[in-house]
């Protein structure tokens, strides 16, 4: 009876071993957030004034399904509620969150975009590939999730492979650089307000692991 209980358990602890998933090496997943840039460092354009906490940019990720690829942006407050000096004779415009993500030479990139009084938002896509071609701009899924602060848009993937047929599993991102930043609307030099840029040429994220 001994005997065949420690065969049982013998058998079962194989079983065990056969049916759980294997870990990837720790070189083969991707470290996630891809880019994480430091509270108050945003300049500002145009002026001395404080950097607003909407375009702080703190986290800046990638993630994919098989159906889906992924941007996100965090900031210290989608919703601060920021008046600049400015605005007297440079009335407020709008916001705009933009990520670029490297292969090579080509970026794969989306913008997202907010009325910071409306709530007014857009979502878009394209993709410049090398010598400047630029795919035109496509509407994409996103959201502005103000109990997070983050700025998430969703591409398809079939939108990708559709403007960058060679993407896929396997596909190596060379680089992150993200923009955060406030528009003003009547001047030439309308980028008034402080921006954040959280820039990593080095981070990488390999489609499908």
């Amino acid at each position: 009876m001994v005997a065949r209980s420690r065969s049982l358990l013998a058998s079962a602890v194989l079983f065990a071993c056969l049916a759980a998933p294997v870990a990837s090496p720790a070189t083969e997943r991707n470290p996630h957030p891809l880019v994480i840039d430091p509270a108050g460092d945003g300049g500002n354009f145009v002026g001395t004034e404080a950097s607003p906490r909407r375009t702080d940019v703190l986290e800046v990720d990638l993630t994919d399904t098989p159906t889906t690829l992924t941007y996100s942006m965090k900031v210290v407050e989608l919703d601060d509620a920021y008046t600049s000096l400015q605005d007297a004779v440079n009335p407020r415009g709008h916001d705009d969150y933009l990520i670029h993500a490297f292969i090579g030479t080509a970026r794969l990139s989306v913008v997202a975009t907010r009325d910071p009084e409306t709530g007014a938002s857009s979502f878009e896509f394209y993709v410049v590939t090398s010598g400047g071609r630029y795919s035109g701009s496509y509407a994409v899924p996103g959201s502005f999730d103000s109990t997070t602060d983050t700025v998430t848009i969703a591409v398809p993937v079939t939108l990708v492979q559709a403007l960058y047929p060679s993407f896929g599993k396997g596909t190596v991102i060379t680089g992150i650089q993200s923009f955060a930043r406030s528009y003003r609307r009547q001047f030439s030099s309308s980028v008034t307000s402080p921006a954040d840029v959280a820039d990593d040429p080095d981070a990488r994220y390999v489609v499908g692991r």
